[in-house]
């Protein structure tokens, strides 16, 4: 698709801005494979602990493929496991509880493209947050879709959400083995055993994490308790 063409009524950006878009840069070893990774196949998962970078590179990732026409659409979607317990009995609109639920991903698209820019993008469902339950039965092509708090997922999930896969469109799962059962969980034993040329696996470490430098050492001292 060449940028002459490529046309999303909410996208306001000139072609020579979308050209010179600048997705997430890498800042370490592993995070460098991870962007690689999703570049070189339509199926990634990423293993990781808390504040390793998976939601802001995949997010920044999303906003890369959406700005330079490779893609029409992004959307992140987590199980309707978290939507109910956290919020299923609040009032409001699903719209306004679904975006509650990827708070911290909406504040990176607004990092990458602007507050303005990514309203404008959400409004029109260019960007779109949902739940796996929801696009049982779609079909998403053209797409950049992103699985948040994949550790949640059970068989069924992920073999739901791979079915939603159509042309031109790529898909990243990210999760936590250790928020869910550590190396008895069904993601850890999926990471550890799924293989076939379609996927890739990524693991970001303790050493890729970017939040407080604590988190990592005393997430580790926990889970060895």
């Amino acid at each position: 698709r060449s940028y002459e063409t490529y046309s999303i009524k909410a996208l306001t950006m000139s072609k020579s801005e979308a050209k010179a878009f600048k997705g997430p840069v890498a800042k370490t070893e592993n995070q460098r494979r991870f962007l690689q990774s999703v570049h070189e196949h339509d199926i990634t998962i990423v293993q990781g602990t808390v504040g390793v970078g998976k939601s802001f590179l995949a997010t920044g990732l999303a906003c890369e493929y959406l700005m330079k026409g490779k893609v029409e659409k992004i959307l992140f979607a987590r199980t309707s496991i978290n939507l109910i317990k956290e919020y299923g009995y609040n009032v409001g609109s699903w719209e306004e509880k679904s975006i509650a639920l990827f708070d911290q991903v909406v504040y990176y698209f607004c990092q990458f493209l602007g507050e303005g820019q990514f309203k404008k993008l959400w409004n029109d469902k260019v960007i779109e947050f949902t739940s796996t339950s929801i696009i049982r039965g779609r079909s998403l092509k053209d797409s950049f879709v992103c699985i948040d708090e994949a550790q949640t997922l059970t068989r069924e999930d992920w073999i739901l959400t791979l079915g939603r896969l159509d042309r031109n469109s790529k898909i990243i799962y990210m999760g936590d083995r250790w928020q869910s059962q550590g190396d008895d969980g069904f993601f850890a034993k999926l990471f550890d055993n799924l293989e076939d040329e379609a996927i890739a696996k990524v693991e970001l470490t303790e050493e890729d994490c970017e939040r407080n430098k604590h988190i990592s050492r005393i997430c580790k001292k926990i889970r060895e308790m």
